[in-house]
């Protein structure tokens, strides 16, 4: 067997290694847009003097805010 031909081998073994990492971000990058397409709805409940409800409700807001 001949370096050359050992070369080869490697190469070719690692171009059908990019062409499938490739492949893959490819498709995945197909379907980013689908993911953003539907806005979603998030429902909170809440109740005065929860303790729960008093932390969590400033992050709520910031959240609100922030996707508004």
């Amino acid at each position: 067997m001949k370096i050359k031909d050992v070369l080869i081998g490697i190469f070719m073994k690692n171009i059908s290694h990019i062409i499938a990492l490739m492949t893959m971000i490819y498709l995945s990058l197909i379907f980013i847009p689908i993911a953003y397409a539907n806005p979603i709805t998030i429902q909170y409940f809440h109740q005065k003097g929860c303790h729960d409800c008093e932390v969590t409700g400033p992050i709520v807001d910031q959240i609100e805010a922030q996707y508004n």
